[in-house]
């Protein structure tokens, strides 16, 4: 049973834990069949496979021997990159590793999932862990004469991970991992090892992999490894080779409690992991069950859970006669046969996409996140009848054949799976995952507003803006009905991207309008409240005039006060001042115009409103104030608090009102004592 741990729900002390939980907050993918992780699931979900015979493209198939296999799983438009997005001279984008372009891409879209501006991190202790095996791209060129300066960089490993670090301007660990099919899923093993350790505060983390020549297929299948149809029939009597596949996943892991106390978004938490080596085998390519059920028991420790909480297993089931029949024991002595009241659950994404290699354990992590958020697990494809070898009833074990709910384990609340990788130089790795607490976010919670919401889109190009927008609404379209609110999707929508210069611009009150107009906008009709445009290469300098005394009226702030920031303030006020601040914005009390009331109004207009515009990215870089206006720049700019320029503002406002009334001086000599410790702060 999964013991109540007020550590997942509170959050943990990593300098007093060594168990510390690891939050996924953002996670973006290009796997076969799948350019998103919104189509990933729908590919999972509906049982999809995602092999194909090898593109044209890619290589000739006619001249290799049939062990090579003429069946993979490959991603659409591998060599397409946008070089001048990422600052990259034509020239050197030609001599780059695809990978290395893929890689970057995904790594700006996990970011933006967690709702984390890209281009908001320079300077930031960001770590980037990449699994990535030996590449294939220098063997496409036959001549020497054809190779560039920029391909020494181009082509190295190391830069897969150095490459974002360096696009991004972050100064965390960085670096690529080459474990062979395990690579990926030790990447975030190290991940979580770096965020428990203090050694960063967040880390992008994953693996990629391209199929670009002939070569690796061709050495694989007279070693008898390929299934000559390219399909991973895991755990299947007719198991006969594994079907190679490609792609790139990354997610964007931070410490649990350091995710709670920024509102993020938590897809997932991993509660443990764990990593090591076969050792001695039958050979070095040849798997070690007793290794294999060492590294189960140790990742269950680490997460400080036992073998009867796990209800669900992402396999690392390639469809080989003797790998799924080790992996299948070791599940089963580990998992299997404690007690519980429904066998182990087993599945591997392989049979969707093919076997990812260096990506293949990102690919699991994310089809095992994306389980947990849906509370439901995929069928894993071709398994008609049970592979000989291997008595799944007496083991405690089941495979997903068909869709179906997850149902909570043993405690009857908590989903928990874990996910394995093993490599086949022996580098083993295994994670386990929890569904995401309960927290306070605002992507996790309704948020209700009549208020009009700014919907923002942005883009490097015409073109991109308008596939973004396609996107865009076939995501809201599926997503209309999730607890992701609309009030969220708007905010993530302005403050989670980083703004590119061509820009969509929509005001809309619920998602049925957003839908609406996104789909005028990308039929070329003309909407009100929705605005395109391309933005200066330079960000405008911004200055704020802060009015005095006299730009009152009654009722001003009934509109604003619709709108959260603005609110916030004004309810600021209300519990400081003697009287309801928000009452007075509201109405059509004409004593705004009295003194004693109108400067403390002002004051919370204006900082009402440089915090609204500040939620739409509107900054100011040059602040002025009039008269009473300079008390509101002066908090505006952060060198006065709100609450003492209010409180000095409500005085000098009564002061005022007193002067203008029989007795004044008295009143002023009466109110010196209370004045004194703010007029300090303004010495003449």
């Amino acid at each position: 049973m999964v013991a109540a741990d007020p550590e997942l729900v509170h959050g943990a002390n990593f300098s007093k834990s060594k168990n510390v939980p690891i939050a996924v907050i953002g996670m973006a993918c290009v796997f076969p069949g799948a350019p998103d992780v919104d189509t990933f699931w729908a590919l999972l979900e509906q049982g999809q496979c995602a092999v194909k015979a090898v593109p044209p493209n890619r290589w000739d198939v006619s001249n290799l021997p049939e062990s090579a296999a003429r069946f993979a799983g490959f991603i659409d438009d591998a060599d397409c990159f946008d070089p001048a997005f990422f600052g990259i001279s034509p020239k050197e984008a030609a001599a780059l590793d695809p990978r290395q372009r893929l890689s970057l891409q995904v790594a700006w879209q996990a970011l933006e999932d967690a709702g984390i501006a890209p281009d908001g991190l320079r300077e930031s202790r960001l770590g980037v862990f990449i699994g990535a095996v030996n590449g294939e791209f220098l063997g496409n060129f036959s001549r020497t004469d054809e190779v560039e300066p920029h391909m020494g960089v181009g082509a190295s490993n190391a830069v897969i991970a150095n490459r974002i670090s360096h696009f991004f301007g972050v100064r965390g660990p960085s670096m690529s991992i080459d474990t062979a099919c395990s690579s990926s899923l030790i990447a975030v093993h190290q991940a979580c090892r770096c965020l428990q350790t203090g050694d960063a505060d967040m880390v992008l983390a994953g693996g990629v992999s391209l199929m670009l020549r002939a070569d690796s297929s061709v050495a694989l299948g007279k070693g008898n490894m390929l299934a000559p149809d390219g399909l991973c029939k895991t755990f299947d009597a007719s198991a006969n080779g594994y079907g190679r596949g490609e792609g790139c996943g990354l997610v964007l892991l931070k410490r649990l409690d350091d995710a709670i106390a920024a509102g993020d978004r938590i897809h997932a938490v991993i509660r443990g992991s764990a990593s090591n080596h076969d050792g001695v085998s039958n050979g070095i390519t040849a798997p070690n069950g007793q290794a294999q059920e060492k590294l189960i028991q140790d990742a269950l420790a680490d997460a400080g859970m036992h073998p009867g909480d796990i209800q669900y297993v992402e396999a690392h089931g390639t469809g080989t006669l003797l790998g799924d029949p080790t992996e299948a024991r070791a599940l089963g002595r580990t998992l299997g046969k404690s007690q519980r009241a429904r066998p182990v659950l087993l599945g591997s994404v392989k049979t969707n996409i093919g076997h990812l290699e260096a990506a293949a354990g990102i690919a699991g992590l994310i089809k095992l996140i994306l389980a947990l958020k849906h509370k439901k697990l995929p069928a894993s494809l071709h398994f008609s009848q049970a592979n000989p070898h291997i008595n799944f009833t007496q083991l405690g074990l089941s495979v997903v054949d068909q869709k179906q709910d997850w149902l909570p384990g043993n405690s009857g609340e908590v989903r928990v799976g874990s996910v394995s990788a093993f490599g086949f130089g022996g580098a083993n790795c295994h994670v386990v995952v929890q569904e995401s607490p309960k927290t306070n976010s605002p992507f996790g919670q309704e948020r209700k507003s009549n208020a009009p919401q700014l919907f923002t889109l942005s883009a490097a190009s015409s073109d991109a803006l308008q596939l973004l927008a396609q996107r865009s609404l076939e995501k809201l379209r599926r997503d209309a009905e999730s607890a992701f609110n609309f009030v969220a999707i708007c905010a993530l929508s302005r403050q989670g991207r980083s703004p590119l210069r061509h820009r969509l611009n929509i005001v809309v009150r619920n998602m049925p309008e957003l839908l609406v107009k996104l789909q005028a906008f990308l039929d070329g009709r003309h909407e009100t409240d929705a605005v395109v445009g391309i933005a200066a290469r330079r960000p405008p300098r911004i200055a704020f005039l802060c009015p005095g005394q006299g730009a009152q009226r009654a009722g001003m702030a009934a509109g604003l006060l619709t709108f959260p920031p603005f609110r916030e303030v004004a309810e600021e006020a209300d519990h400081i001042l003697p009287w309801s601040m928000s009452q007075l914005l509201s109405s059509a009390d004409a004593k705004i115009d009295l003194t004693a009331y109108t400067q403390p109004a002002l004051l919370v207009v204006g900082v009402g409103l440089a915090r609204l515009l500040a939620t739409y990215g509107v900054r100011p870089h040059v602040l002025a104030g009039h008269s009473l206006g300079e008390y509101t720049a002066a908090v505006i700019a952060g060198g006065l608090n709100f609450s003492d320029a209010l409180r000095l503002v409500a005085l000098r406002g009564k002061l005022m009102s007193d002067l203008n009334s029989a007795g004044g001086m008295m009143a002023v000599r009466a109110n010196e004592e209370t004045l004194h410790p703010y007029l300090a702060c303004f010495p003449e």
